[in-house]
């Protein structure tokens, strides 16, 4: 009876660590992609996005934009960001709609305008975004 407890001990104690062994390697190559994999991937979701985009997709157009605008994946370029974020706008986009009044509020890539801004909110926020409300409201208590 020993021998068998013994047995069945050892097997799974090797079981375990075979297991623990198991875990540890992939998790290592999940915590440590080279940079190569990493860079393929970045580009393959860059590529999908601009084809996306280029179908007409405006949540698509969007997340284009914004790429453009932080340089994520591609380098940053104010031109082809707001030509994507236009695009996006000419469908009604919401977050697009949002983008462009935090555009003209902060004055960013044009020249500051915050009454512009509040118009760019008040669209979004007739498009259901809360968040265009509540700047929409903000502006409109300073007196834009």
């Amino acid at each position: 009876m020993q021998l068998l407890k013994n047995i069945v001990t050892n097997g799974l104690m090797v079981l375990g660590l075979s297991f623990g062994l198991m875990v540890s390697s992939t998790a290592m190559e999940h915590v440590k992609p080279t940079a190569q994999k990493i860079s393929k991937a970045e580009a393959e979701k860059v590529e999908a996005t601009k084809y996306l985009a280029e179908q007409g997709v405006a949540k698509w157009q969007y997340v284009l934009s914004v790429r453009y605008r932080l340089g994520s994946g591609v380098p940053k370029d104010r031109e082809k960001h707001l030509y994507w974020l236009n695009k996006a706008i000419d469908q009604d986009y919401i977050f697009a709609q949002l983008e462009m009044g935090q555009i003209y509020e902060a004055g960013d890539f044009v020249r500051q305008n915050k009454s512009t801004a509040k118009e760019w909110y008040g669209k979004a926020c007739d498009g259901g975004y809360v968040y265009g409300c509540q700047s929409y409201r903000r502006l409109n208590e300073q007196g834009y």
